[in-house]
Order: C-alpha cells, then sequence, then structure tokens
C-alpha cells in the first residue's frame, strides 16, 4: 500500500507591509519632481494591497479545510465508538458480519465531504488530511474485526458442541448418537486449540470437560425417567468420565436409583427388617422386638454400644436383642446410682410418665411380677433384682417376653460387668461387606450398598406404614362420632389395629382405642345429667382398692374426664349446650328480623332459663354467644325507636332477668344495646321508655344535635359521677349507670332542656341515703316505699325462709339476722338488688358466696 503523505496542519503564511518612513519633506525645486514621486507612491500601495489579499483568502481556505476536517473526524468517531451502534461496541458475529459495512460507510464519509468541496485549493489542502484519517479509521476497524472474528469463531465452536451434547442427551439411551456428539467435541476442541494456541495437553483436557458435561447432560435426562437403568449404564461406562465428574454424576445416579434397587431387592427375597433373634424378619412383631429395643429407648445424641442405623425415627434399633437389655440395665442403673430412684413406682414413673402412659397400670403391674409392693426400696446391683426387674418392664413395654434367660443375662452382664456382647451376624448390624445374593446391590460399594439396605427396610414397612395412615383418618372420626353421639358407624376393628400397628401395640392401641369409645358413651350419659347428679355420680363411681382395681380405676378416669368436658362446655355457653343436646326443647334463633319467630322461640327459653341455670350451675342465660353477637349487630342497624321497640318485644318475652343477661352478655363489645337492654324495662312517671330516651341521646351525641362540646361534656358526666359515687359495688356498674344518664341528658339537651339530676333519676331509679350510704332504689320506688319493704316484707321472707348466714365470720340464724336488716348498710349490687354490708365485708352464705338482697320484687 502506497505511503500517504501526512498532514496534521493547514497553514496560511501572510505577507507584511513595509514600515512607511515619515520625514520632514523636501521643498520641491519644480512640479514635475512632485508628480514623479506621487506616481511612485502608488504602484507600492497597489502591490501591498494585492498581498494582503492572497493571505486572507489561504487563511479562509484553510479554515473551511479544518472544518472538514473536523466533520469528518466526529462521524469517523460517530460511526466507531457510538456507544450503542459503533462498529468498535460490536462484539462477536455483529463485529465479523459489520466489517464490510463499516469500511463502506468510512469510505462514503470521506467521499462525500471531498464531493461537498467547491474550492480546488480548499480540496487539495484537506485531501491529503482525510487519507490519513481514513486509513487510521482502517487500521482500527481491521484490528477489531480480527479480534472478534477470532472470538466469534471460539463462540461458534464452543456452542456447537454444546449443542451436539444437548441433542445427545436428549436421545440419552443411543450410544451411537452420543459417540458422534462426543466426536464433534473433539473435532471443535482442536478449532479451539488453533485459535487459542493451545499445547496438545490443554487441548484434552478441554476435551475431557466437553464428554464430562455431556455425561452429565445425558444422565440427568436419564434419570428422570429411569433412573436405575441411567445407572446402570453409568456403571458400565464410568471410566470414560473423569474422577471428580465420575464422583458427581454417580453420586445423584445413585440417590435416585436406590429406592429402585431397594425394591427390585426385596422383589428377589431380601428381607429389608433387622433380624430377631431367631433371624425372622416379622414386621408385625413388637416395636420393641423389631427394633432389638425391648425397653423402647429412645435415640439420644451419643449411640449405644451395639446400636445400629434403623428407621424408626423415635426410638433407637440395635444389632442384637443383648445389646438393647444392655442398653436398658444401664439406663435402670443410672436411675438409680445418679437420679436416686430406687423403687418400681419411681422408676416407672421416670421410664414412662404419666403424660404418655397409664403409668398407675404399669407399676402395678411390674410390683405384681416381681413380687414387691410398688414403693419398696430396690437394689439394683443385686443381678436376680436387676433381671425380675428387667423382664417385667419388658413384658409391659412389648406386650410378651420373647427372650431367653441366656440372652437376658449377656445383656445384663455387658450391662453391669463390661462382658462384650455376643457378636451380631452381619446382616443383622447392617454389615455393608456382608453378602446378600443379589448382584446388582453385593457390587456397589459399601455405603451405598448400606444405603439401599435401609431403604429396603423402611420399603418393608411401607405396606403397615400406608395402614397406619388410613387407620389414623379412621379412628379420628370415630373418635369424634363417640363424643357426638356415643356411637360410630364405621369404627376400626382390632384386627385393622393389629395390620397397622402389629400383634401387641397393635392390640394396646385398640384397647385404647376402645377406651375413647367408652368415654364417648359415657359423655352421652352424663351430658343431660344436672350437675348435682354429676357430683353424685362422680362420688359414687369412686373404686376401691381390689381386684380388677386397675380397671375400675381407669373407667372412673374416664368418667372424671367425661364429666369435666360436660362441665366446661356447659360453664363456657349454656344456651348452645342445650341446643347441641337437644335440652329443654330450646331451638336455634335463625333470624331477629322475624318478630313472631323471634319471640315465641325467646319465651320458650325464659320458660326454662332458670331450671338450665339450676341443672348445669350456670348463671341465667336466654342467647347463645354467637346470637348475642347477631342480634347486637341487628339492633345496631336500626333506628332508636325500631331498636327500642325490639328489645322491649325481647323484654316481654324474657321478663327483667332475660333482658339483663343478654345485656351482661353485650357489654364487653356492644356497650350501647346493653345499656338499652337494662333500661328496657323502665318508664319514666311521664311515661317514656327510659331505654328509648338514652338511644336517642346517643344518636343526638353521634349526630352533635345534643350541643354538648368537650367542656361541657367533661363537666357534666364530672356531675353524673358526684352523684351516683358510692351508689354501686362494682366500678362496671357505676361506669354503666353513668353512661344511661348521659345518653339521657344528651336527649335532654338536643331538646333545649338540661336536667342533669332527672337524667341520674331516670338511668338509676333513684337515688337514696339508706343507714348512711348512697343506693339506687327499686326503679320507680319512693324512699318511704323502699324502707317499708325492708322493714316488713323483705324481713319476714328472710325469717321465713330459715338457715343462716355469715355475718362478720359468725354464722347467724336467719330470724336473727332478719332483725338486723332494717339498720344495715347496702350497696346497690343491680337492679332492685343488694349486697348487705358486715363491717368490711358482705354478709355471705354458709358456702362462702355473697348474699343477694332481691328488695324489688
Amino acid at each position: 500500500m502506497p505511503t500517504v503523505p501526512t498532514y496534521d496542519n493547514f497553514q496560511a503564511t501572510p505577507n507584511t507591509l513595509p514600515q512607511a518612513r515619515i520625514g520632514m519633506p523636501e521643498i520641491p525645486d519644480v512640479a514635475g519632481q512632485q508628480a514623479q514621486q506621487m506616481g511612485r507612491g502608488m504602484s507600492n500601495l497597489g502591490q501591498h494591497l494585492t498581498t494582503i489579499t492572497t493571505d486572507m483568502r489561504r487563511e479562509a481556505n484553510a479554515t473551511v479545510a479544518k472544518d472538514i476536517d473536523t466533520q469528518v473526524t466526529a462521524s469517523y468517531s460517530e460511526a466507531l465508538y457510538n456507544p450503542e451502534s459503533g462498529y468498535m461496541v460490536q462484539q462477536g458475529k455483529n463485529a465479523v458480519l459489520g466489517f464490510e459495512q463499516t469500511v463502506s460507510g468510512l469510505q462514503d464519509i470521506r467521499r462525500k465531504a471531498l464531493d461537498g468541496i467547491q474550492s480546488p485549493a480548499v480540496r487539495q489542502m484537506v485531501e491529503p488530511v482525510l487519507n490519513t484519517r481514513m486509513q487510521h479509521a482502517l487500521d482500527a476497524v481491521a484490528r477489531h474485526s480480527g479480534q472478534e472474528s477470532r472470538k466469534y469463531q471460539i463462540q461458534t465452536a464452543d456452542s456447537r458442541t454444546t449443542v451436539s451434547l444437548q441433542d445427545a442427551a436428549m436421545n440419552y439411551a443411543d450410544d451411537g448418537r452420543f459417540a458422534q456428539a462426543v466426536a464433534v467435541a473433539r473435532e471443535e476442541t482442536a478449532t479451539l486449540a488453533r485459535l487459542n494456541g493451545w499445547d496438545e495437553a490443554t487441548a484434552q483436557l478441554q476435551a475431557t470437560k466437553y464428554q464430562d458435561h455431556g455425561f452429565k447432560m445425558r444422565y440427568e435426562a436419564w434419570r428422570i425417567t429411569d433412573p436405575a437403568a441411567a445407572f446402570a449404564h453409568f456403571r458400565r461406562n464410568a471410566e470414560q468420565i473423569s474422577p471428580l465428574a465420575r464422583e458427581q454424576i454417580g453420586s445423584q445416579l445413585f440417590h435416585a436409583a436406590a429406592p429402585v434397587l431397594a425394591a427390585q431387592y426385596n422383589a428377589a427375597g431380601g428381607s429389608g427388617v433387622v433380624p430377631s433373634a431367631q433371624g425372622v424378619a416379622d414386621p408385625t412383631a413388637p416395636r420393641g422386638v423389631r427394633n432389638n429395643n425391648p425397653g423402647n429407648i429412645m435415640k439420644g445424641d451419643k449411640r449405644w454400644q451395639g446400636e445400629v442405623q434403623g428407621n424408626d425415627p423415635r426410638y433407637a434399633t440395635f444389632a442384637t436383642p443383648e445389646a438393647g437389655i444392655r442398653a436398658m440395665g444401664k439406663t435402670l442403673l443410672t436411675y438409680q446410682e445418679k437420679h436416686g430412684l430406687n423403687s418400681v413406682e419411681a422408676i416407672i414413673a421416670r421410664w414412662a410418665p404419666a403424660t404418655e402412659n397409664n403409668t398407675a397400670a404399669y407399676v402395678a403391674t411390674v410390683a405384681k411380677e416381681m413380687g414387691v409392693k410398688p414403693d419398696a426400696a430396690l437394689n439394683l446391683r443385686d443381678g436376680d433384682t436387676l433381671a425380675k426387674l428387667t423382664r417385667a418392664m419388658i413384658r409391659v413395654e412389648n406386650g410378651n417376653q420373647p427372650y431367653s434367660d441366656q440372652q437376658i443375662a449377656a445383656g445384663l452382664a455387658a450391662a453391669t460387668k463390661g462382658s462384650p456382647l455376643p457378636k451380631a451376624s452381619a446382616s443383622a448390624q447392617g454389615d455393608p461387606t456382608a453378602p446378600t445374593g443379589y448382584p446388582d446391590l453385593d457390587t456397589l460399594p459399601a455405603d451405598w450398598r448400606l444405603h439401599v439396605l435401609q431403604l429396603a427396610r423402611s420399603q418393608a414397612h411401607q405396606q403397615m406404614s400406608e395402614a397406619r395412615e388410613s387407620l389414623r383418618g379412621r379412628v379420628q372420626d370415630a373418635t369424634a362420632a363417640y363424643q357426638s353421639n356415643g356411637f360410630a358407624p364405621d369404627a376400626p376393628t382390632e384386627g385393622e389395629f393389629i395390620q397397622a400397628y402389629g400383634q401387641a401395640e397393635g392390640v394396646k392401641r385398640y384397647g385404647e382405642f376402645q377406651g375413647v369409645a367408652k368415654l364417648g358413651q359415657t359423655l352421652q350419659q352424663v351430658k343431660t345429667l344436672p350437675t348435682a347428679a354429676l357430683v353424685d355420680m362422680v362420688k359414687t363411681a369412686k373404686p376401691t382398692p381390689g381386684d380388677g382395681f386397675a380397671v375400675r380405676q381407669q373407667n372412673y378416669e374416664k368418667l372424671v374426664e367425661a364429666i369435666g368436658q360436660v362441665q366446661k362446655v356447659r360453664a363456657d355457653d349454656p344456651v348452645a349446650y342445650a341446643i347441641q343436646t337437644g335440652s329443654y326443647g330450646v331451638r336455634p334463633i335463625e333470624r331477629f328480623n322475624d318478630p313472631k319467630g323471634f319471640v315465641l322461640e325467646l319465651s320458650r327459653r325464659a320458660g326454662v332459663a332458670r331450671q338450665m341455670a339450676t341443672d348445669y350451675s350456670t348463671p341465667l342465660q336466654v342467647m347463645t354467644k354467637p346470637e348475642a353477637d347477631a342480634f347486637a349487630e341487628y339492633i345496631s342497624s336500626l333506628q332508636a325507636p325500631d331498636k327500642a321497640r325490639v328489645l322491649g318485644q325481647v323484654f316481654t318475652a324474657t321478663g327483667a332477668a332475660g333482658i339483663q343477661s343478654i345485656s351482661t352478655q353485650l357489654k364487653d363489645k356492644h356497650q350501647s344495646v346493653a345499656i338499652a337492654g337494662m333500661l328496657t324495662s323502665f318508664n319514666t312517671t311521664a311515661g317514656n321508655s327510659a331505654a328509648l330516651l338514652y338511644l336517642q341521646g346517643r344518636e343526638a351525641i353521634e349526630q352533635k344535635r345534643a350541643k354538648i362540646d368537650e367542656t361541657a361534656e367533661i363537666g357534666t358526666k364530672a356531675e353524673i359521677y358526684k352523684a351516683i359515687d358510692g351508689v354501686y359495688q362494682t366500678p362496671q356498674g357505676r361506669d354503666a349507670a353513668a353512661e344511661a344518664a348521659f345518653g339521657i341528658y344528651a336527649k335532654f339537651k338536643a331538646d333545649g332542656g338540661g336536667d342533669i339530676a332527672q337524667a341520674v333519676r331516670i338511668a338509676t331509679g333513684g337515688i337514696m341515703e339508706h343507714n348512711g350510704s348512697k343506693i339506687a332504689k327499686p326503679y320507680g320506688w319512693q324512699d318511704s316505699q323502699f324502707r317499708d319493704a325492708l322493714r316488713n316484707r323483705v324481713s319476714v321472707a328472710l325469717a321465713a325462709q330459715g338457715g343462716e348466714y355469715l355475718v362478720g365470720g359468725n354464722r347467724v340464724s336467719a330470724a336473727d339476722f332478719s332483725k338486723m336488716l332494717p339498720g344495715a348498710r347496702l350497696q346497690t349490687y343491680g337492679q332492685g338488688s343488694y349486697l348487705v354490708m358486715a363491717g368490711n365485708d358482705v354478709v355471705r352464705t354458709p358456702g362462702g358466696a355473697p348474699f343477694i338482697l332481691k328488695v324489688g320484687e
């Protein structure tokens, strides 16, 4: 390529004007001499002007040339280095394919720049510079193209290899296709070696990586559909894979194939369980026998001598019964020597705590078999005593005692004297070197073989596990049926329990299930009886020691449990319990906007409410908890007159006691409805409903019609609390009365009035001084009427009732108490109800409960 001259600058050399000389002019002698001098001056001036013009044109041309160079350089930079579209930022395939287009584009930029020059002088100046710029740009493009072409070839070779191996992996069982893919990998590796300048060792290492990757993809796809076949193929071809990849692939394939191998092993006659002492695998044997753990010792952080890997998630597994008996003996000796437990009663209480076992029956059985009292002191360092205790506990734990005296002696000798344990068979120990007779298993590495054997044991129990899972749901359903109606139509049989848990444990669990059934049947007997009858039943049923005491004690405990459940549910919601049991003719209330049906059901409930409260030993109630909440929500949606009307219907249907019970249920979540309910039975002397006045007052407050600002509200409430201070026995009673009075006062304010005393009187029934204390009178009563009733009717009725009362801690007859009554201090407990004060305490019934004096009835 010819060398292009390099021009980095455009120059224009300016001419300079000669410096004029200025002096004193000579006085000419003649006029011709003057004209000659003037001509010479004009000639010199013209020459200088021509030179200046030429220099200025050169400078202009140079400036234009510089501008063209600047524009071309900027265009080249944009074409090459634009962050989004420049050629120099393109990589790989894009750079290779864009080379020619980029070169053509650069040439176009140069050509268009030159073609646009009108002045030959400017073209002469700028063309060499543009040629240099063009050459520099082409050199940069050529270098970048070469680099990216090499990268593209490397990428293409790698991609072709990967695609070929992926195609082979999708056809994992076709060895021929996989061999072709490996050949492609080797071919492309040679290409990469040439491009990267690798030596032969590096090229061989890359070829091995490709081949390992191919095997990995192949087996990953294969193990999803047929892990056993994939694992078998791997084992035949493992030598073709590098050691590290071989280990990774083999581990993944083995763990995927292990369950299949275990199933094949069992199908070929493998036992799948740790053999018993007689060498017989019996999945129906008791858990302790299956695990060679007759004491059912739970797994711990440290492994026992002779402990092997088992399938039981909770209890340890031993290679031999002797190893399990040794662990049992060691534990019993620790109980005595470390914890000081030296009796059957103390030992069994720790071994089988009552939270999970019938400890009393366990103790009784072991003590009887040993011929000792449950609390008798034992010396477990005495070999005979330790052996007796061990045999008896094994019998309780497993339902039988299958071991010979020699086995028990060997196990306990290992525990007490450190004697060696009998050697277990290789298969019993889970020895991975022991041949199984199954070639595909025996040729596995030791740890893999042990893993398959463990899975085989687990699978051998799978049928039992499935039976347990199925049985669990049926037991839950049957338990619920027994508790709800005392009868289960599809109760599991004893045979099904044995199938799921084995003979001994199945029989034990079935017995426990029968206890549940008996509890449910007992529950049906007791759930309709009055509380007094239940108390008598518990007293009568309490067993006394003697033959069959353990069974009778167990039944008694179930009876107590059933009665406790009944009393808990009754106390929680007596009306709901009556509905559930179909007692007293009580039915659910489904609609509150059906006045006829609603009132009819409430009337029915009111008729039996007192008897229900007596029978259940619960407060009088006429609604369930959910019904009370729903009723309050319904009431809250109505306007004040409709609220008062509905509450009046409830009062008519249930009486004062009924409406007060509903108010009590609602007081925590629906205070305004509860207070209105308590006021429902009260009418003023002007015929107004106290409940309606209160409800209208609440609406006035909410709608800001009561004309009570924050300051007025604080002052009004303070006056109300002052008026009722000391009247009520509880803060809750005081607050409810104050809220009622404030609501009624708000109604007065909304109507233009505002009498606090009148509002308090309507809310409370009126307050009077009585024997040095303030009380709320029965609604509508005069002071004299209250005193007369207390002195005559109430005192006479109290004396006639008879009995005794606790006054100041002393027992006083009803007659004497009635004489004290007119002069006693009282405290308001409810509408027309009072506590009778005796010093700092109240008068109480003989049972210690506060005596409630009813004056308003």
